[in-house]
């Protein structure tokens, strides 16, 4: 008999950290100098930020497909009429806060859900500044703002979104007025982000203090940096359940243990429900080989990956529980709302609370079924991952992925065939 060999570990290349990127493009258009930006990946959130910041001044200098240069403004901002952010969350709450600053007026437009999406809280701390805004009837945009900020200590609300407080210690970052604070009113969700804020705004030369709800960031000007961007650990995670639930083992590249990323703690989600974990410097692999253990706890700093999360507890030894996440239900969809309704057209028991949602796992093979991406890019990731074990299941539309993913159905199709 002739032996059969263990089938090959596929190897994914994570694409770069969307939030990372968002972030780094942004502070290198604002800085003094010429920073280096390496390893981008296109996707038509980050597409959004790089349009605004070539709009506000800076220079943007392609030197290979994933390498950028950006001289930027030091600074100053060219004045801009209007500037259109399409879906993207955190262009919208980054540029309004930042362009919140000038002393003259500014229009920022939105398409599709993000008219929807919370501002407000944004919106009243800076107010609380001085800034003069208008919106239109009760959707958040179009927007109009008319600054400057006239005071140096900010007060914000951030338990619906953690970009809030990001957006002001940025813009505050570019001021060059010294020392402004930002008192957070409320307990932030998805924490992990702002400490990738803090992180990021270091390399560009500006520091943050933290006192207990007080953030204090002391600056003269960004400076400019070079930074090579990390994997995205949400991305990852697709990959990563992918193995989970067909019992083999994938490896991810480029996924850096530096950056701050609070999806990484997935990999502890993964390992208490009986997944073997290897990291080595940039590789993570993941194997499981026996059935998966439920769990259950709160994912408020791996909101992004509670999708992933619920595939997987499909696959459990008992009903699996995730807490603390009502911010979910503010994303590009209702994100709790939209994983119980895919769940049930599995047949599969589901009850739904305000901030979280309890999981029993699949009794028997699903039926052939239409599930729903509710044009949410995570959404549909995350259960077309399903469909790689059961072709029966598929996805209604693909085409949201482009918001942050583009090539993900090529990726994920190599984890058949691994060469």
């Amino acid at each position: 008999m002739l032996r059969q060999d263990p089938p090959l570990t596929p190897t994914i290349f994570a694409p770069s950290s969307k939030s990372v990127t968002s972030r780094a493009v942004l502070m290198a258009g604002l800085a003094a100098g010429e920073s280096l930006l390496v390893g981008i990946d296109r996707s038509e959130d980050v597409d959004h930020m790089l349009t605004a910041v070539s709009k506000l001044g800076a220079q943007l200098i392609w030197e290979k497909e994933r390498v950028l240069r950006i001289i930027g403004v030091a600074g100053q901002l060219r004045k801009c009429v209007t500037i259109n952010v399409g879906e993207s969350g955190i262009c919208a709450r980054f540029l309004t806060a930042l362009l919140a600053t000038q002393e003259h007026g500014q229009l920022i437009c939105a398409e599709g859900s993000l008219l929807n999406r919370p501002m407000q809280d944004l919106l009243e701390a800076l107010q609380g500044l001085g800034v003069r805004i208008k919106t239109a009837g009760s959707r958040s945009f179009p927007l109009y703002v008319h600054g400057p900020w006239r005071k140096e200590l900010a007060y914000v609300d951030s338990a619906k979104s953690s970009q809030f407080l990001s957006a002001l210690l940025i813009a505050a970052a570019n001021r060059k007025t010294g020392v402004f604070s930002v008192v957070q009113i409320a307990d932030t969700v998805s924490s992990s982000y702002i400490k990738m804020t803090i992180e990021l705004l270091r390399l560009f030369g500006v520091s943050t203090t933290i006192a207990e709800r007080r953030y204090t960031v002391s600056s003269s000007g960004l400076r400019a940096a070079c930074i090579h961007l990390p994997g995205d650990a949400s991305q990852a995670s697709y990959f990563f359940s992918w193995a989970a639930i067909m019992g083999r083992a994938v490896e991810l590249s480029n996924l850096s243990p530096f950056f701050c990323q609070g999806d990484r703690g997935f990999l502890a989600i993964l390992e208490s429900m009986g997944c073997k974990v290897e990291e080595t410097g940039f590789r993570v692999r993941v194997s499981a080989h026996r059935k998966l253990k439920a769990w259950q706890g709160s994912m408020n700093t791996q909101s992004d990956v509670v999708a992933s999360f619920a595939v997987l507890a499909l696959f459990a030894d008992g009903p699996s529980r995730v807490t603390n996440v009502a911010h979910m239900r503010l994303k590009e969809s209702d994100r709790l709302a939209a994983m119980a309704w895919n769940l049930r057209r599995l047949g599969v028991k589901v009850v739904e609370h305000s901030d979280g949602i309890d999981i029993w796992p699949l009794k028997e093979d699903p039926p052939a079924v239409e599930l729903k991406s509710f044009a949410d890019h995570r959404i549909a990731m995350a259960f077309s991952v399903l469909g790689q074990r059961y072709p029966q299941v598929r996805v209604d539309s693909r085409s949201c992925i482009n918001k942050t993913y583009p090539r993900f159905f090529k990726d994920i199709d190599k984890l058949q065939s691994p060469t």
